[in-house]
């Protein structure tokens, strides 16, 4: 049972109802809750003597003390402990007042040094009678029980209870404070056997017990306790305590149902009861309720109404902790906050408000609210400095920062926590190796080595000293892929019985690959299969296929796709293997290819569609399929399958790869507009995935095909102004100049703006590919001829295409086969046509020679163009030669 996250501390009944809580350690007001009622038991001692004895002094102490005058009642008390006119009734009513001026206004420490010093301000304390010893020794044992010495309390506290001259209430009081010194020492057991074996027929006792039973996992022999007391229509006040308590046993034993049965009768039935028991019972309702599997909104709503109903301050107090625990585990963090907030600004010094801090921040960050648990766990460090929760706050703080990604400041908070950790060796180590996590997660690998360094040192069981080697190794496998290896290999020497030996030998074989980066050598690969195959001898299926399956990527990098397609087989057979049978399923799919067998590399890919839905496989699935679709020409096809993907899987970092195929599978099918759609959907909803450039392309493509060159050249802007792909870059130049080329038909300004855009492609660093550099010189030229700028084209068509083709060829003649061929023979028909129109026809004559003679593209029609030529020459000499004849016989 955790009395920390109960509902309730028992504080509030303590502080109405004198029946003390002796466990939760202290009440609102900074003191331990035990025997409040103390001064109360003194009064009840002496009550008799009063009407005799003329006390005035002690009668203002004793009312000062009530309405909180510490000063003035310890003055008044003072004077009457020292008054030769005291007797020794009054003189032990003094020292209780200055007793408890002590208790609330002292430091643990300091309080023990005035009971032990016998003395107040320098005078002893006057001599006195055994009721004065026994009274002297249940002080001395209570500051030491407030300082936490618990073994020590217990023998002044057995010296008062065993002295004669102690009363009965005197006794009691002493007999619950030694029980909560066992309790509080940790033995709740023998703490509630002492008061059982007492003897002693008191509710207060009866309760108290019961408390002890509870704390110690005892609920049912709680419930037997307080049976009799909740049935007692004579103690109203007790009766409801026993049946709070009762309710809180039931829900310890699992009967929550009859516990809330309980606390509604109590919060609902007598109409006697004050406010604050009515709140209690309501707020550890509302407790119960919150305990299920299943949210429950009453739970809530119950909790603050505890908090409206309280009437009294430490019962509102107690109320509010409830509501703030039951707030934000239904991860209501702002009511939560508002509610630490309260409870802090009224008892800054309280234990039960700090443990109420932290339960909260631990509530919100079990429900993910990482950024309102981490202002909670900040809120308790500021509020409660040097507070023995603090290395648990630290260290809850830090897995708060790191799941904001804020692993800097988590290694930091982790390491605090460790440093405060004292001689709890097991904490700070582990707090130590968080804090190495958190600097891998944060990418500060050398840190990290350095922290499990420093942890490595020390003697540490077997299970954390590989956990720490563990981490270390997989840090290095960061920075160093040769130290990795060698680490891992060192973890598996150590521990060869334990079950980090099979996943380091894994690791080491990872390492080993990765040695070689793309291209590891063939004794790296041989390295990595026998570790490799050592680690698949596990008994731990998914061990056994993740090391096929690795064994099968080291063959299918190596191109044995043969003996990885094996391996996958092998891999995707393990029963109960997790994912790497998906995984094995994929990569035969991969490896069938490869071999050619595309078949059945598509009934591999096909069967974790139809048979592995639940499969983290299942998604690359789809997306293979749809891409083997596309590489087929089955445009359709691929469609179908990349659809499938955006649907499902919107979220996935492929998503818009699926769409920007979808747009080009449309774009290819002709129907554009579909296209464009398709493409401008990548741009809105995926602007930040890579694809969002290459869609604005292919919208401007099939703007082009649907003749709006105008809306195209804008959006070709957009990819020149957003792009960092230098070759869609140029792509898109180019495209934009071929734009305004076709607009120059009906605005010859345009000529002129499509050679500034092919200007711009070739004074691209970029442009070097022969092929880019002569197609954009043709387009030059053909803008200037259509722009009736045909002298400067001719000599682009010849200097800049035609003889820099020929020269490239003389120097590499294996350029004569390069697509950049292409333009040189467009170039020869365009100079050759101008040449025929300005019938120059020797010209135009050798220049189609050169395609005609060679291999070039349109060597036919060059010489069909040649014969056109020589025929017209001929019909040309023949008309000639006949007017010359006739104007000879004229």
């Amino acid at each position: 049972m955790n009395v920390g996250n109960r509902a309730l501390s028992g504080v509030a009944v303590t502080a109405l109802f004198a029946y003390c809580n002796v466990l939760p350690g202290q009440t609102t007001n900074g003191t331990l809750s035990i025997v409040v009622a103390d001064a109360a038991v003194v009064e009840q001692m002496t009550a008799t003597n009063r009407a005799t004895i003329a006390v005035p002094d002690i009668s203002v102490a004793e009312n000062a003390l009530r309405d909180g005058l510490p000063e003035l009642a310890r003055e008044r008390s003072m004077a009457a402990l020292y008054s030769t006119n005291s007797d020794q009734i009054v003189r032990n009513r003094a020292f209780t007042v200055i007793m408890t001026v002590c208790e609330r206004t002292l430091p643990a420490g300091e309080w023990v040094e005035v009971t032990e010093s016998g003395s107040f301000d320098g005078k002893p304390w006057p001599e006195g009678d055994e009721s004065f010893t026994a009274l002297r020794d249940y002080w001395k044992g209570r500051a030491l029980a407030v300082g936490g010495r618990y073994r020590e309390a217990a023998s002044p506290i057995e010296a008062a209870i065993a002295n004669p001259g102690a009363g009965d209430a005197l006794k009691h009081a002493a007999l619950r404070l030694l029980a909560y010194c066992l309790a509080r020492d940790g033995d709740a057991p023998a703490a509630a056997a002492l008061l059982g074996e007492a003897g002693v027929d008191s509710p207060a006792v009866a309760l108290d017990r019961a408390r002890l039973l509870l704390h110690a996992d005892m609920a049912e022999d709680a419930v037997a306790v307080l049976e009799p007391l909740m049935v007692d229509t004579q103690k109203v006040e007790v009766a409801a305590v026993a049946r709070l308590l009762g309710a809180m046993a039931l829900g310890d034993n699992g009967a929550s149902t009859n516990a809330m049965q309980a606390l509604v009768g109590l919060r609902a039935g007598d109409a006697h009861l004050p406010p604050d028991f009515v709140a209690l019972a309501m707020a550890s309702e509302a407790f119960l309720r919150s305990q299920g599997a299943t949210a429950d909104a009453q739970a809530v709503t119950l909790a603050e109404s505890a908090v409206k109903t309280a009437e009294s301050l430490l019962v509102k107090l107690e109320c509010d902790m409830a509501f703030a625990r039951i707030a934000s585990k239904y991860g209501l963090a702002d009511l939560a906050g508002e509610s630490t907030r309260r409870l802090i600004s009224a008892v800054p010094r309280s234990e039960t408000v700090a443990q109420t801090v932290r339960d909260v921040a631990d509530n919100l960050l079990t429900a993910g609210m990482h950024e309102e648990a981490l202002a909670e766990y900040t809120l308790f460090i500021s509020s409660f400095s040097g507070n023995p929760l603090e290395a648990e706050v630290l260290r809850g703080r830090g897995r708060a920062l790191m799941g904001l990604g804020r692993n800097a400041e988590a290694a930091s908070s982790f390491l605090k926590a460790a440093d405060i950790s004292g001689n709890d060796l097991e904490s700070k180590i582990d707090n130590e190796l968080s804090a190495a996590a958190a600097q891998m997660a944060g990418g500060f690998y050398r840190q990290a080595v350095a922290t499990v360094d420093a942890i490595a040192t020390n003697a540490l069981p077997d299970e954390v000293r590989a956990k720490a080697l563990m981490l270390r190794a997989e840090n290095l496998a960061e920075l160093d892929n040769a130290a990795a290896a060698e680490a891992f290999l060192q973890i598996a020497e150590e521990f060869p019985g334990r079950p980090e030996y099979e996943y380091a030998v894994f690791r080491a074989a990872q390492s080993t690959v990765q040695l070689g980066g793309e291209s590891p050598s063939p004794e790296q690969n041989a390295e990595a299969m026998a570790l490799y195959a050592k680690a698949a001898e596990s008994d731990d299926p998914k061990m056994k296929a993740s090391s096929l399956l690795g064994m099968g990527m080291v063959d299918f990098r190596a191109a044995d796709f043969s003996g990885a397609l094996d391996s996958f087989r092998a891999a995707s057979s393990v029963t109960n293997g997790g994912e790497a049978v998906q995984q094995g399923i994929f990569m035969s799919a991969e490896a069938l290819l490869a071999l050619g067998r595309e078949g059945e590399a598509a009934q591999a890919a096909q069967s974790i569609i139809d048979g592995h839905s639940d499969s983290p496989w299942f998604s690359e699935a789809v997306f293979w399929m749809g891409r083997r679709s596309f590489n087929k020409g089955d445009y359709l096809g691929a469609e179908k399958f990349f659809k499938q993907f955006v649907e499902s899987w919107p979220l996935d970092p492929k998503a818009d790869d699926a769409l920007l195929f979808i747009a080009y599978s449309m774009y290819i099918g002709r129907r554009y507009q579909e296209s464009i759609e398709a493409a401008m959907k990548i741009v809105s909803d995926y602007l930040a995935g890579g694809c969002a450039d290459m869609a604005q392309f292919i919208h401007a493509e099939a703007l082009c095909e649907l003749l709006q060159f105008d809306a195209a050249i804008l959006v070709y802007d957009v990819v020149l102004q957003t792009t960092k792909n230098d070759d869609l870059r140029r792509r898109a130049m180019g495209r934009r100049g071929d734009c305004l080329f076709t607009l120059g038909s009906d605005n010859a300004v345009r000529y002129n703006e499509s050679i500034a855009a092919y200007e711009a492609v070739l004074a691209d660093p970029g442009t070097v590919l022969l092929d880019a550099v002569l197609q954009c010189e043709y387009k030059i030229g053909r803008s200037l001829e259509n722009a009736s700028r045909t002298g400067e084209a001719f000599e682009r068509y010849y200097s800049k295409v035609i003889l820099r083709f020929e020269e490239e060829v003389r120097v590499d003649p294996a350029v004569a086969e390069t697509p950049a061929r292409l333009w040189y023979s467009r170039a020869v028909f365009a100079a050759a046509d101008i040449s025929v129109r300005l019938e120059n026809w020797d010209a135009a004559t050798a220049l189609l020679q050169r395609i005609a003679d060679g291999k070039h593209p349109g060597a036919d029609e060059a010489a069909k163009r040649l014969d056109r030529i020589k025929s017209s020459r001929v019909a040309l000499l023949t008309e000639t030669d006949t007017r010359l004849e006739r104007i000879t016989n004229e």
